[in-house]
């Protein structure tokens, strides 16, 4: 081991360029990270309950259905009917959205002579107290879509979305938010500042808040994890020079951590975004040993740069080794316990 250390000091600029050589497909790895919250992540794949979520989706194909929620004392009324309908209308003519299902757009089989034709629930014209009255009469009355569509009170209904099959998360984010911003404008014009209950909630909404929830979390804690490292190395080194060179060590071992993960084909979800913040933590004991004992040397025995450097390492480069073998055991050992799928979960029949 001498050896080797003597050969990277002598050499230290050969060995700087390699990593830095080295550092640069990382680093563009590092670049292109993602994050991932599918509800497959979290489950082992033979997860019983996950092989039957995903034979649902092999016999009804897409499964992105999002739904808005509106909840008035009662929502057959005029006002709030029309509130249904240019929701419904405004989601419909929205890029990005395959169908949607609402109340104004359920159509019902109605048998004229020899002859089946399907007719709207709610016509699509100004409607009097009376035509709400059968409205309400015949929705309350149609199993099809009393629990589904309309709660058997006649106060909660549903608009169902189904999206297309989009993978770019952000440009997913984009419609999300674009629909809920619009059906808030709209309700809210139309209430002309009353208090309008609209709730949006499935499974798209719930994977992309986390994925942004995920991805802000990341770029939040790193920067904090990396300024708390650097007073906390300053005020132990007292050097700002080898504070600086401890950060450009994290840095690097960041990239290399990171690139790595990504490279290997992995993405970020709500528990693999500590990473960032336990690379750090890690690389910083090995550098404040190593940087805190380079600086004994340098000011006891008044040596060299490279000299201090390549007796430091010498000395140390064994317990810090030590540390980091029992570092990663423990990491290891999570290998035997299970997070995943600890919690029962039990799919309703479709």
């Amino acid at each position: 081991m001498n050896n080797i250390i003597d050969f990277i000091v002598k050499r230290y600029r050969l060995c700087l360029a390699i990593i830095l050589l080295l550092s640069i497909p990382l680093g563009y790895y590092t670049l292109e990270h993602r994050f991932f919250n599918h509800i497959d992540i979290f489950f082992n794949q033979d997860d019983p309950d996950l092989l039957y979520y995903k034979r649902f989706q092999e016999r009804y194909g897409n499964e992105e259905l999002a739904v808005i929620v509106f909840r008035q004392k009662n929502i057959f009324t005029a006002e709030n009917i029309n509130i249904i309908r240019e929701i419904s209308d405004s989601v419909k003519n929205t890029a990005g959205i395959q169908q949607v299902y609402s109340l104004t757009l359920h159509e019902k089989a109605v048998g004229k002579d020899d002859t089946i034709t399907y007719e709207k629930l709610i016509p699509d014209k100004n409607l009097s107290e009376k035509d709400i009255k059968t409205i309400r009469k015949k929705a309350l009355a149609d199993d099809i879509i009393v629990d589904s569509l309309v709660s058997p009170d006649g106060r909660t209904t549903a608009i169902l979305i189904e999206l297309e099959p989009i993978k770019d998360n952000e440009k997913k984010r984009a419609i999300l938010i674009n629909i809920m911003s619009r059906s808030q404008t709209i309700a809210a014009e139309k209430k002309e500042g009353e208090r309008v209950d609209l709730r949006f909630a499935g499974v798209p909404y719930v994977e992309v808040e986390m994925n942004y929830l995920s991805q802000k979390d990341f770029f939040t804690f790193i920067p904090i994890v990396f300024a708390i490292i650097f007073l906390i190395v300053f005020v132990l080194l007292r050097e700002i020079t080898l504070t600086i060179l401890c950060q450009m060590n994290l840095f690097l071992c960041l990239i290399w951590g990171i690139g790595f993960f990504v490279l290997c084909g992995e993405t970020f979800n709500m528990a693999t975004i500590v990473m960032g913040p336990v690379i750090l933590a890690i690389s910083v004991a090995d550098s404040i040993h190593i940087l805190s004992h380079f600086r004994k040397v340098r000011k006891n025995a008044m040596e060299n740069y490279a000299s201090a450097v390549g007796i430091a390492t010498k000395s140390i480069w064994l317990p810090c080794l030590l540390t980091s073998l029992t570092t990663g055991v423990g990491f290891f050992s999570f290998i035997t316990g299970s997070i995943r799928g600890s919690t029962p979960i039990s799919f309703a029949p479709w």
